[in-house]
């Protein structure tokens, strides 16, 4: 452990220049996933803005035509397999409604996503997660928003809204993030809700008022909680089921991303340290509204994609060096 310590303070990370891959995405609405949408074992970047939807294949910079080019001013786009064909099929929420796209990519072919006739209540949603919430071994999906909503995946039924099943609490959720399979959700108006998972399909919700209303984005970091709020990001820990907010990291409130224990944020990563602790090492490249990792090579170590303030697509490879004894790029 001394040896591993002292190998990643005499070694520790070389800074690389920023990658441009693509422009002309709208800052204003810009956000980014990451799926393996061709099966082949590596990430594909899924950017989007007001302007339109793009995939780009591992890191490259020439985009995937996959049948998503028509969709416009979309809000959210979150990944997941719901049917158990091994390949990635998309949550996408726009200023429309929510919408379900199946990825119907055979042996031979590109991916190519077709958009599913499912019956999904109208509504204002800002975050999809699809989660087990039964635990029958395939991926319901919470629709989060105004009026939140659970799908019940019923396989070749396709889904019901089984809403009134579920213990929603009253107020307008923005994010949501999974703690195991708990569920964390924010509010625009009204502090944080546990939905404590009681197996069966049970939930139970607790407040967690350490949460401010008015939270901007969560992520979770093992088993606690990074929260962006107007004031600044800090985190919450979880001491096995009573939460304790730390101190704050930085009074960013820029898009925020988790790479491995670490915080990237826009202009900086903020170190782990352990014990609540967070250093901070300049990444002026970083001039980001969207932001998160992507391991492309699988080599456990993951690089950074953002859509930058002036609306262009950058990665930022994460690579070894010699005297740096913190985060590099």
């Amino acid at each position: 452990m001394i040896f591993a310590a002292l190998l990643g303070i005499l070694i520790g990370f070389q800074p690389a220049p920023a990658v441009k891959l693509a422009d002309g995405f709208d800052p204003a609405s810009a956000g980014l996933a990451a799926a393996d949408i061709d099966g082949d074992g590596h990430p594909e970047i899924i950017v989007w803005s007001a302007n339109g939807v793009k995939v780009y294949k591992n890191g490259s910079a020439r985009p995937v035509d996959c049948g998503l080019g028509a969709i416009q001013d979309v809000i959210s786009i979150t990944p997941g397999d719901f049917n158990h064909d091994g390949l990635t099929d998309l949550a996408i929420l726009t200023k429309s409604g929510a919408e379900v796209w199946a990825n119907r990519k055979s042996k031979f072919e590109k991916p190519k996503f077709e958009k599913l006739n499912v019956f999904i209540p109208e509504g204002a949603y800002n975050k999809a997660v699809w989660v087990d919430y039964d635990h029958d071994g395939s991926l319901d999906l919470f629709l989060l928003g105004d009026k939140s909503v659970l799908l019940r995946n019923d396989g070749a039924a396709g889904f019901t809204d089984i809403h009134n099943n579920f213990p929603f609490v009253a107020g307008r959720a923005v994010d949501g993030a999974m703690l195991g399979t708990d569920l964390v959700v924010i509010y625009s108006d009204r502090p944080g809700v546990l939905y404590l998972d009681k197996m069966s399909g049970r939930y139970e919700a607790q407040d967690l008022n350490i949460i401010p209303a008015g939270a901007k984005s969560i992520a979770a970091l093992d088993l606690d909680l990074i929260v962006a709020t107007d004031s600044g990001i800090f985190p919450i820990f979880n001491r096995r089921g009573t939460f304790e907010r730390g101190p704050l990291i930085t009074r960013s409130s820029s898009a925020l991303a988790i790479v491995d224990h670490d915080i990237a944020v826009s202009g900086s990563i903020f170190r782990n340290e352990g014990s609540g602790h967070f250093s901070e090492t300049k990444v002026p490249a970083l001039d980001a509204v969207a932001l998160i990792t992507v391991d492309f090579d699988a080599d456990g170590r993951a690089d950074l994609v953002a859509v930058q303030h002036d609306g262009t697509l950058i990665l930022l490879h994460y690579t070894w060096g010699r005297r740096h004894p913190a985060w590099g790029w």
